[in-house]
C-alpha cells in the first residue's frame, strides 16, 4: 500500500488557525443577525426592478441630452 500524503492543518501563515477561529465566529454572529440565510425571489425581484428603473431613466436622460447636442452641430456648407 502506498505511503498516502499528509494532510497540512491551518494555512501556513503566522497566527492562521486564529484568524480561521476569529472568522468563523464572526461569520456566526453575522449569520445569528440575519435571521434568515438568504434572499427570497421576491428580494430579488424587487432589486431587479429598481435597478431597471435607475437604468431606464439614466438612459432616458442621456439620450435627451445627446439628442440636444446633435440638433445643435451645423455642418459647414
Amino acid at each position: 500500500m502506498a505511503d498516502r500524503p499528509r494532510v497540512r492543518t491551518g494555512s501556513g501563515l503566522p497566527g492562521g488557525d486564529e484568524v480561521l477561529r476569529v472568522y468563523v465566529k464572526a461569520r456566526a454572529w453575522w449569520d445569528g443577525l440575519a435571521g434568515e440565510g438568504g434572499a427570497t425571489a421576491v428580494e430579488y425581484a424587487i432589486m431587479l426592478a429598481l435597478i431597471a428603473m435607475v437604468v431606464v431613466g439614466a438612459v432616458t436622460i442621456l439620450g435627451q441630452e445627446t439628442n440636444s447636442a446633435f440638433e445643435r452641430v451645423e455642418f459647414p456648407n
